[in-house]
């Protein structure tokens, strides 16, 4: 593995995006949440990839437009967008939260030229309906799209760029699979994980072939379960881990939830191939409404079944379905004899000193 190619992805996410399109001569597709099929924005003929997470202490750009009340993630990334300096030719949104679904008008009244497309999915899953409705909707996304860049969707390139975009998820969904296995760190694989998120795909799985790098004083302390929307950078994870947590389990858009995607056969439409994957995946996170207490009881079974010995929530300031659904979660969690602490992050790209003591307080009561 050439860990070192990854973690400058990571750690420098525009200069990545900035090297694609001078090296293919194609704008970039912009994706706001891992439930966007990025293969799609590839079919397109764009530079297929996810707004990186960039935080910092300031978004000045993303300041002048957003409300106060709108969360980091959705601010990073537009202000990202607003600061310039990158090729875009068409942003995919998604619905699913109140920013989200604002998006497209908030970035043309701050006067972005390239186009924003919304992609609506389906607010309850795990019914034929609901598959009906993404496809559908994918559809609609795809019209739209093709005439706001006059370009239409490839279908063939669509089956190729499914193929490889699917190894992709594969190789991430191992890496998580491998969480707290000797010699390797969590962090290493976070790192691939956001380096994903804006490398060329044949680039990620060239760099990501082979066996992690082994690094010294991996933790050995207590099995943690990790859950959130997206992680703010990989070191969140290197925090946790010098404080002697042991991630053995991923709940987060940043890692399973995005990898755990399959598609099926693409002998009919393609389309409605990729429609189905995003409903049907396995682990949905809070957005999306599934039958009652099922996201809970399945994190609950596999925490048990990995061992895990205490839960992080990793929340954003104003995020209301990982909010909303946190009090039910600890429960469970406690419940289970399973301790949980919820932390707020938000600018920080690592621990900040008060959740540090909160996380050395939590680890020192299950020693």
């Amino acid at each position: 593995m050439d860990f070192n190619k990854l973690k400058t992805a990571a750690n420098d996410p525009v200069a990545t995006l900035n090297s694609r399109v001078q090296a293919s001569g194609k704008p970039l597709g912009l994706a706001f949440s891992s439930y966007f099929p990025l293969e799609v924005l590839d079919a397109l003929g764009l530079e297929g990839a996810f707004v990186p997470p960039v935080p910092k202490p300031d978004y000045p750009e993303a300041e002048a437009i957003f409300q106060a009340f709108v969360c980091n993630c959705m601010r990073s990334a537009a202000d990202t967008i607003l600061a310039g300096g990158l090729d875009v030719g068409l942003l995919a949104a998604t619905t699913g939260c109140d920013s989200r679904l604002a998006l497209a008008t908030t970035l043309r009244t701050a006067g972005v030229d390239a186009p924003v497309a919304m992609f609506r999915l389906p607010v309850i899953v795990g019914s034929p309906i609901a598959i009906k409705q993404a496809g559908a909707a994918l559809i609609e996304f795809c019209a739209e799209s093709g005439t706001a860049i006059g370009s239409d969707l490839d279908k063939d390139a669509l089956v190729l760029a499914c193929r490889e975009r699917e190894k992709v998820r594969i190789r991430l969904a191992n890496l998580f699979d491998g969480l707290g296995n000797n010699g390797t760190g969590a962090s290493t694989v976070y790192t691939a994980a956001v380096a994903a998120q804006v490398m060329a795909p044949g680039e990620f799985l060239q760099a990501a072939d082979g066996d992690l790098p082994v690094v010294d004083n991996v933790p050995t302390g207590a099995r943690i379960l990790l859950s959130g929307s997206s992680i703010p950078s990989p070191k969140i994870i290197e925090d946790l881990e010098s404080l002697g947590a042991r991630v053995v389990v991923d709940d987060t858009c940043t890692g399973t939830r995005a990898a755990c995607r399959r598609v099926g056969p693409l002998d009919g439409d393609p389309l409605e191939a990729i429609g189905a994957s995003l409903i049907n995946r396995p682990l949905h996170g809070p957005t999306m409404m599934e039958p009652a207490h099922e996201r809970i009881r399945q994190l609950v079974d596999t925490a048990r079944a990995r061992r895990v010995q205490a839960a992080i929530l990793l929340h954003y300031k104003f995020c209301d379905p990982h909010a909303f659904e946190a009090p039910g979660l600890v429960k469970a969690f406690e419940d289970a004899s399973i301790r949980c602490l919820v932390l707020e992050v938000d600018r920080e790209p690592a621990l900040a000193a008060r959740d540090r003591t909160r996380v050395e307080t939590l680890l020192e009561g299950i020693a």
